[in-house]
């Protein structure tokens, strides 16, 4: 244990949703895919059990942790729910949307630098196609990654984040 109560080694992965993308500036659209990614599956199949689901920037046991913060659990009708609420329909060729006068396909990029994220990602494409979203996977090296996401010009980026002895304000990694 460190020093604020964290198991050493704490660390989790996240993906950051681009919100001046029109497709992710809904919190609901959000929500919705947070939905389609079974993360239980992955913790099981991947983590032999040994992870839990990330709910913050914080250690579930930490002191910083609201335990009243649920993570979104894997259930796609639900997203499909949600995504229904904001306009999105499927069709043959998958989710769609009316965008500024123009048929929209639910169709994005995710960017990613780590290799080792492929089987999760390859999971996490998989699921959203089986509800009509298309996600497209790109590895890129970190540099180029780096000036992207500085950028702002990503549609969504897979990350993660590995703290030791974290100070209890995350204003340090997000600002």
């Amino acid at each position: 244990k460190t020093q604020n109560n964290m198991p050493d080694n704490f660390s989790y992965g996240f993906i950051a949703w681009n919100q001046l993308n029109p497709l992710f500036k809904e919190r609901d659209a959000r929500v919705a895919l947070s939905h389609l990614i079974d993360r239980d599956m992955m913790i099981h199949k991947f983590r032999y059990d040994l992870s839990e689901k990330a709910t913050g920037p914080f250690g579930t046991r930490n002191f910083a942790s609201s335990p009243k913060v649920k993570a979104i659990e894997y259930d796609p009708k639900k997203a499909l729910e949600l995504l229904g609420h904001l306009g999105w329909k499927l069709g043959q060729s998958g989710l769609s949307k009316t965008i500024n006068g123009k048929e929209t396909p639910f169709e994005f990029t995710l960017l990613c630098a780590n290799p080792d994220f492929e089987k999760y990602l390859t999971v996490m494409k998989e699921d959203m196609k089986k509800v009509g979203i298309t996600m497209n996977i790109r590895f890129m090296d970190w540099t180029s990654f780096i000036k992207l996401v500085d950028e702002r010009k990503f549609d969504a980026i897979n990350m993660g984040w590995g703290v030791g002895d974290l100070e209890d304000d995350p204003k340090q990694m997000w600002h």
